[in-house]
């Protein structure tokens, strides 16, 4: 979950996508204000190789990845960088009993 969403900022959508080469599911949410969203995907079981962490820019698309608890966080989107920098790094484990 999202611990520090931007300003009007919230979850639209949460679904599990299952990927050929791993046998761990991955996590992709969905945070919108309206007119913009951000695809946050989750991944275990990542190689320590493509544990790239940091912004990555293509056009109007910004992505940022960080590990959080030992998962990939990857949130990306056509917002500013500094949108996808808080929605990533505020990705946090949610306890059973939440």
């Amino acid at each position: 979950v999202a611990t520090n969403l931007p300003g009007g900022f919230m979850l639209t959508a949460a679904t599990l996508e299952y990927m050929e080469q791993s046998e761990d599911p991955r996590v992709h949410l969905v945070y919108s204000d309206g007119p913009a969203s951000v695809s946050v995907f989750v991944d275990v079981g990542v190689a320590a190789s493509e544990q790239v962490e940091g912004l990555t820019s293509m056009g109007a698309a910004n992505a940022y990845s960080v590990m959080v608890d030992g998962l990939l966080v990857t949130a990306m989107g056509e917002v500013p960088a500094q949108t996808v920098h808080q929605i990533a790094t505020s990705m946090q484990l949610q306890g059973d009993n939440e």
